[in-house]
């Protein structure tokens, strides 16, 4: 079993069709299904498989309960923050060796990316009762939408970021990359 499934977007949306029903039943049938208590049961359930399969290890793109003022110019391939808040800076990637996908997801926490305009970004945003904050000054709070910037160009190496935000907050500000001291 793999524990990646857990942290998937088909993972939570079963269980909130789970939870979903049981509201239902409880409220059309009058049939009473204890949500708190069965809630509260899968919330030990998963974090028991996820320290059993090896999910108490630590990696460097997750904030789970944590949180840093500090930009993180580390580049990841995923970038999960749940129930904290990260700043990560973007702006510097280097796309000479090709183009680069990024999956950032942030659930019941805050999150600001910062990118370069120059540079050829796509960003496909999804939020689920949160916000997305686009360079543009468009706000995602639920639905889909797709932000590049004034850089991007077609066939060209382009930063590739899929980004979704359930119950939290992520802003993108484009900002040129801090030169060296």
């Amino acid at each position: 079993m793999k524990m990646e499934f857990l942290f998937s977007g088909l993972f939570w949306g079963l269980l909130l069709i789970l939870i979903g029903l049981i509201v239902v039943i409880n409220i059309v049938f009058k049939i009473e299904i204890p949500v708190a208590r069965i809630i509260f049961g899968l919330l030990f359930v998963y974090i028991g498989l996820h320290i059993l399969f090896g999910g108490g290890k630590k990696k460097e793109a997750a904030v789970i309960f944590a949180g840093s003022e500090e930009w993180s110019t580390s580049v990841q391939d995923k970038y999960d923050t749940i129930f904290g808040s990260r700043k990560v800076d973007l702006s510097s990637i280097d796309l000479a060796q090709g183009s680069v996908k990024i999956k950032v997801d942030t659930i019941f926490g805050n999150c600001e990316l910062r990118i370069d305009p120059a540079m050829p970004v796509k960003i496909h945003a999804s939020a689920v009762f949160g916000s997305v904050q686009l360079p543009n000054g468009k706000q995602v709070v639920f639905g889909d939408d797709v932000y590049v910037t004034p850089g991007y160009k077609e066939n060209v190496n382009t930063l590739n970021i899929k980004l979704d935000t359930v119950f939290g907050n992520t802003k993108i500000t484009e900002d040129k990359p801090a030169k060296p001291e």
